[in-house]
């Protein structure tokens, strides 16, 4: 992830999505025999911070992590078991960028994926860019 975020050196930084997979977590973590290679992982001994969490504080330290590395917009978006958002928390779909439009366009596809509608507020105000009156009653 370093190595991606330091890439470019002017500009914006290349976007990135990381799967953070919570389905699994725990398991990989009880699994380490070798702490030598989640530190290289991780890229520092405070890994451990990680083990023992729950899933959102997890998410957070992840996302924290890619703005210590420069993104100014990082956001987990959970990914459920079954569509529409029902049943276990799976992962958390992690996207990092520079983008000040990138989480809004991000935030509508999530939404749409999950085929949550749009807020009568949001209709309102497309109409109004489009110079769209709507009429009462």
């Amino acid at each position: 992830m370093e190595t991606l975020a330091q890439y470019k050196r002017s500009g914006r930084k290349i976007e990135l999505f990381y799967f953070l997979a919570q389905g699994w977590l725990d398991r990989a973590f009880s699994a380490i025999k070798d702490e030598h290679i989640a530190t290289r992982w991780w890229g520092g001994d405070d890994w451990r911070q990680i083990d023992k969490r729950n899933s959102l504080d997890r998410a957070r330290i992840f996302c924290d992590r890619f703005k210590a590395l420069g993104y100014h917009y990082v956001h987990p978006w959970p990914i459920f078991k079954h569509e529409g958002g029902g049943g276990r928390l799976m992962y958390h779909m992690i996207h990092a960028t520079d983008h000040q439009e990138a989480p809004k366009l991000m935030a509508r596809a999530y939404n749409k994926a999950l085929e949550i509608p749009e807020p009568p507020e949001q209709l309102e105000l497309l109409f109004q860019q489009q110079g769209i009156t709507l009429g009462e009653g």
